[in-house]
This record gives C-alpha cells, structure tokens and sequence, in this order.
C-alpha cells in the first residue's frame, strides 16, 4: 500500500512540474472527489493485497474501477481530469490527499473495533 502512495506522490509532482499554462478547473467537486478517491484507494488496496500488483490492463480491474465510478455518478474521464486539474495545485492535493488519508485511517480504526 506503500508503493501505492509513493507512485501518487510521484504522479502528482510529475503533473505539478507540467505547464501551467492552462488553467484546468476540475468536473468533480472537491468533497465528492475525495468520496471517489477513498474508494479508489480502498479498491486499490484490495486489489493489491490479493495479486501483488496493479495492473491496468486487466479488465477486472477496470470493471471494479467502473463500479465505483458508477456508485459515484462520475465517468473515468471526469474522475480522471479532475485529478490533473486538482495535481496542478498541489497545496490542494495535499490537503486533498491528506483527507484521504484520515478516512482511510478511521476505516482502518472502526474495522479494528468491530473485530474486539
């Protein structure tokens, strides 16, 4: 889950050092993003605990990634160019990330309290 991070903080200063240019304005609303990015994590994860790694070109992952797009109301490519849009401030992607982060910890918490 680690390696899953540090590849997001890498992709996220890859895509803050591009050209600002052009202003993106994200489809996605800030809250309703971090909803979908916290299933994506969780679906990330998984799918990373089970096969060892993420591979984009399976279609199973691609269905489970339509899965939660599909509970969100989003499209792949809103979600998509929202991030970009969001990467290219990355004061707001880390705070973004960061909130994230916390929900995943609290998910993490309350699943360790239910087990007691």
């Amino acid at each position: 889950m680690r390696i899953f991070f540090v590849i997001i903080a890498i992709f996220t200063f890859v895509a803050c050092a591009g050209s600002q240019k052009k202003k993106r304005v994200a489809s996605i609303e800030k809250n309703k993003f971090m909803d979908v990015m916290v299933d994506v994590r969780l679906l990330e994860g998984t799918y990373t605990i089970r096969y060892q790694r993420i591979d984009s070109t399976n279609g199973l992952m691609n269905a489970y990634y339509d899965q939660v797009f599909n509970k969100h109301q989003v499209t792949r490519k809103d979600f998509e160019d929202s991030y970009v849009a969001y990467s290219l401030d990355s004061k707001q992607m880390i705070e973004i990330e960061d909130s994230v982060l916390a929900r995943l910890q609290r998910i993490v918490i309350e699943t360790d309290t239910l087990k007691k």
